[in-house]
């Protein structure tokens, strides 16, 4: 169907064919109607869209006429429609409708459907309404139809002022003064004795400046009351018609000398609340310096035209009680005092008929008079908001509250980096946004006054020296400016104003909670710094303190280093010692929970609390306190592992061992730290450094009577033992473990040892015997509920599988434990699960699913510095190049995993990458030389059965006959392919 039928009633008759087989298509009117009555059975059959009766419509059309008659003429109608448009009817021999299935257009339609949507919808329907219903059409002798008209035309110009009055409503409340005059003024003609929306309408023009108008808008409603009710306009539409007459339209705010950077959301925030009837009290509370008066003063300038008075800047800094307060109000306002100075009630009767927004600044230190002066102001006016700045909240109960933080300061681009670079500019000094400056807003937590304090320094210092000079304390933010505040001229000034407001309780804990780093809990709070409850709240009120999570709580940077400031040396030594005992003890308790199910939560807590950890053990560092030591060291081995921190839990467990070398009696904590040193030090490669750490501990141990640790340095040792090639040593290092742990009852211990063995076995080409091993590992595992190391024994689980060649058994095994580990963020053994998935792909062929998994693990192994990571994923990714053909691509890889491999010393590491050598010298058009590799890789007496299996592999792959040479040794080989591959 070609012909779309086009109507419109809204205004008037209008039908048009529009013919889509052309090019451009073809639009015809239709103007051959029989009969305006014709045209009205259009319309009716359209608008209604339902199935009517002929007796019905000959009754309504041709009422006048017999029976006969009408129904003669009926025909006679519908066959014109028919001709003019009888695609888009139903035509029955005994009923007709409108066929909505047809292809047509019905602006009436539109118009009903788009009054019910959203704004933009709304819009729509409201600019569609061109007037009444078939304006103009007239149908005589039709009382029924005209009837029916009657009504249709009224709903609709209802259903029109309806959604005009939505519209107002919502686009004044968003702020858009101009779109909701022009709807108002829409509304007027179609309802010109609706009150309540010319009241709206003389409003919003009186905001706007338009006083004028909005009087002369009273007057014409008057007119149309008195012509068409006789009665005059209500009582609160001629008040608001007195206070327009009288209305000053004053904005009293300070000049801003530059734009507000960096609270585009808070401004939001501020306007939805000032549109918000329910909400006539606002309080910005936050840390001295944060830009509470600039934020309060941009978002009263934004939305003055919301206030038919205006809005007006009430200044408290020099109030030092309520008769200064009263005092700076009516000041404020131009308004002499009459009464007594500290009657607060004359506010409110100045006010009484005013509709205006105050802010009032600066009212932390009279807070109970502003309280007061604010209850009388809500009481008496129905029509005035605030705004107040301050660092503690007001504690009412009409009150929201705005809790500000500083700016954010991620990375170069920020608001932080921004503000600085506009202060910078102002003091003559363009600079540009790096790194080093990221890092500055970043350590002033982009708390704005720090920020416009520090940067006119970068007119004699470089950022790198301001960088530098703010580790050193708080005095170089401040400036001599005069025209800055006295209170604002330091931010030691700044947060001297609110320590004196303190109560001494307070002022110590605060000082006391110093000592923290990142954050703590309520616990640690009352642990460390005899924080109670109440003198917590009372910090948080007073915006010394964040809580940026329920229970949680923190201290800005710039306040710490306040704080720490009014602690004396033994006052924060004694603060210290508190700090070290209680986060030893808190990690003791959750030993035993980071080995249950609950261990992915304790992981979190832990990840969380890091930076004090840090604290506790340099405190312990510098005191010899092996006791701290002893009961962190486990947990904090588990979490460097996890989160990939191996390096710098290697230095913490250094500089322990450090400080008690030459200490009575703690020869076995001594042990159990270079055991985990040892373990750390193997798992990024360091195999030399973990065996002399790994032998220290067992000597250390070995009679010490802690039978668990030396179980445990004994399997760490068959580790060494195999990543050397020496599998049979570490079997025997395993099973003399493997009964230690049994008869300790340790099932962790067991499942661990299990794991081992099981590579080893694997290793040994003894497949069944390692797929029994880890299974019951698994079992263990699953049992206790250890998710993570789970996650390693089924991942060790698919390698047997994997090395069975049976590939599809292991794959999900793989993906399976991937997932785990994901969810669980343990980094190190995800990235190990990554790279032997990605062999395994590659074995495949499944080329372009295993070289992401490769190139992923050797990010996280990059990341975290393992060099026995790093090889085996740059291998991965290689062999994954070499299977897309990318020969090219696959050269670096291969080269910088050799030249780590002969760092770390261990053969059969080197060995299987040179399996993956052989492959590119081949790609690289060498078969003699690939043949001669692969032959002494199949005669190494370091090669697992697995690598074995996969040289001789590669040799048949490429029909490469072995040779009768006599195999090179392990460094002719790496110095052959790595001459040869960097030849090419």
């Amino acid at each position: 169907m070609t012909a779309i039928l086009q109507l419109a009633f809204l205004g008037g008759f209008r039908a048009v064919i529009e013919d889509t087989a052309f090019a451009p298509s073809r639009i015809e009117p239709i103007s051959d109607f029989s009969s305006t009555k014709s045209q009205a059975l259009l319309a009716y059959l359209a608008c209604t869209r339902r199935r009517h009766t002929r007796d019905a419509l000959a009754t309504m059309l041709w009422g006048e006429f017999d029976d006969e008659a009408a129904k003669t003429s009926l025909r006679q109608s519908l066959a014109n429609l028919k001709k003019l448009a009888g695609e888009h009817l139903r035509i029955e021999r005994d009923a007709v409708e409108f066929d909505t299935h047809s292809s047509y257009t019905l602006d009436v339609e539109a118009f009903e459907r788009d009054a019910r949507g959203d704004v933009a919808a709304r819009n729509r329907a409201v600019a569609s309404y061109a007037g009444d219903l078939l304006k103009g059409l007239v149908v005589k002798n039709a009382p029924e139809f005209e009837e029916w008209l009657v009504v249709e035309r009224e709903r609709l110009r209802q259903l029109a002022a309806d959604t005009l009055r939505w519209l107002a409503r919502n686009e004044a409340d968003a702020g858009d003064a101009g779109a909701a005059i022009a709807h108002l003024r829409a509304l007027i003609p179609l309802d010109p004795l609706d009150e309540s929306a010319c009241r709206q309408l003389m409003l919003l023009l009186a905001r706007n400046d338009q006083r004028t108008t909005a009087l002369a808008q009273y007057e014409t409603l008057a007119r149309a009351l008195q012509s068409e009710l006789g009665v005059p306009p209500e009582a609160e539409t001629t008040r608001l018609r007195e206070r327009i007459r009288h209305a000053t339209h004053a904005i009293q705010l300070p000049a801003e000398p530059a734009p507000l950077i960096g609270r585009e959301g808070e401004l939001k925030i501020l306007s939805r609340r000032l549109a918000d009837p329910n909400c006539r009290l606002i309080t910005l509370v936050g840390l001295g310096g944060v830009g509470k008066t600039r934020l309060a003063v941009e978002a009263a300038r934004d939305n003055a035209a919301r206030f038919l008075h205006g809005v007006c800047f009430v200044p408290l800094a020099a109030a030092q009680d309520k008769a200064g307060l009263v005092a700076a109000t009516l000041a404020a306002l131009n308004v002499r005092s009459e009464t007594d100075a500290t009657d607060v009630a004359q506010l409110g009767k100045h006010l009484s008929d005013k509709e205006m927004l105050l802010v009032f600044d600066n009212a932390e230190h009279v807070i109970a008079a502003c309280a007061e002066a604010i209850v009388a102001i809500l009481k008496a006016t129905p029509d005035v908001k605030c705004i107040v700045t301050s660092r503690e909240r007001l504690n009412l109960r009409a009150e929201w509250v705005l809790a500000l933080d500083g700016l954010p300061s991620g990375d170069k681009t920020s608001a932080s980096v921004r503000l600085f670079q506009q202060a910078a500019s102002r003091a003559g000094r363009e600079v540009a946004g790096t790194p080093e400056l990221a890092r500055i807003c970043q350590r002033l937590q982009g708390l704005p006054l720090a920020l416009e304090l520090a940067a006119p320094w970068a007119r004699v210092m470089e950022i790198e020296q301001i960088e530098v000079e703010l580790t050193r304390g708080l005095d170089l933010l401040s400036t001599t400016m005069r025209d800055v505040d006295e209170r604002h001229r330091s931010l030691r000034a700044v947060f001297d104003h609110s320590w004196h407001m303190l109560s001494p309780d307070a002022a110590r804990t605060l000082a006391a909670l110093s000592v923290f780093r990142k954050g703590f809990t309520a616990d640690a709070a009352r642990n460390v710094a005899a924080a109670t409850p109440a003198i917590l709240s009372h910090l948080i009120d007073q915006s010394w303190l964040q809580q940026p999570e329920p229970a949680r709580f923190d201290l800005h940077e710039l306040v710490r280093q306040y704080a720490q400031g009014h602690l004396a040396d033994d006052a924060r030594e004694a603060a210290l010692q508190r700090h070290s005992a209680y986060y030893a003890g808190w990690l003791v308790a959750r030993e035993e929970l980071r080995r249950s199910q609950r261990q992915r939560e304790v992981a979190r807590e832990i990840q969380t609390e890091m930076d004090n950890i840090r604290l506790m053990w340099e405190t312990a560092v510098q005191t010899g306190n092996a006791e701290i030591f002893d009961k962190a060291l486990a947990c904090l081995f588990w979490i460097s592992d996890i989160l990939g921190r191996q390096h710098e839990a290697m230095r913490m467990y250094d500089a322990a061992t450090e400080c008690l070398r030459d200490r009575p009696n703690v020869k076995a904590v001594v042990g159990r730290l270079r055991l985990r040193h040892g373990v750390l030090a193997r798992m990024i490669g360091h195999y030399q450094e973990a065996e002399q750490s790994l032998t220290e501990a067992e000597r250390l141990l070995r009679n010490s009577g802690d039978t668990s640790n030396y179980a445990y340095v004994m399997c760490q040792l068959g580790v060494i033992r195999v990543l050397y090639g020496n599998i049979e040593a570490g079997v025997q290092q395993f099973e003399k473990s493997l009964l230690l742990y049994r008869e300790l009852a340790d099932l962790q211990g067991v499942a661990d040892v299990l794991i081992s063995m099981g590579i080893a076995e694997a290793r040994l080409g003894h497949f069944d015997r390692a797929a029994l091993l880890q299974g019951e590992a698994v079992d263990i595992l699953t049992e206790i509920g250890d998710e993570m190391e789970l996650a390693v024994a089924q991942n060790n689980l698919a390698d047997t599988e994997y090395f069975r060649g049976r590939f599809d058994a292991a794959l999900p095994q793989y993906r399976d434990a991937i997932h785990t580990l994901r969810q669980i963020n343990d980094r190190r053994k995800l990235a190990i699960s990554l790279n032997n998935a990605s062999n395994l792909l590659c074995d495949m062929q499944r080329w372009d699913e295993a070289l992401p998994m490769a190139q992923e693990c050797v990010e996280i192994f990059r990341e975290m510095g393992s060099r026995d990571g790093l090889m085996n994923g740059l291998n991965s990714a290689a062999g994954a190049l070499l299977g897309m053909g990318n020969a090219a691509g696959a050269l670096p890889y291969i080269r910088e995993a050799l030249t780590i491999a002969q760092q770390v010393g261990a053969e059969p590491e080197v060995i299987n990458l040179l399996v993956v050598g052989g492959r590119l010298l081949y790609a690289l058009g060498r078969p003699a030389d690939a043949a001669q590799l692969l032959h002494s890789i199949i005669s190494h007496p370091s090669a697992t059965a697995f690598v074995v299996d996969a040289a001789t592999t590669a040799m048949r792959e490429f029909h490469l006959e072995p040779c009768n040479a006599a195999p090179w040794a392990l460094q002719q080989m790496v110095d052959v392919m790595l001459t040869q591959a960097g030849a090419a």
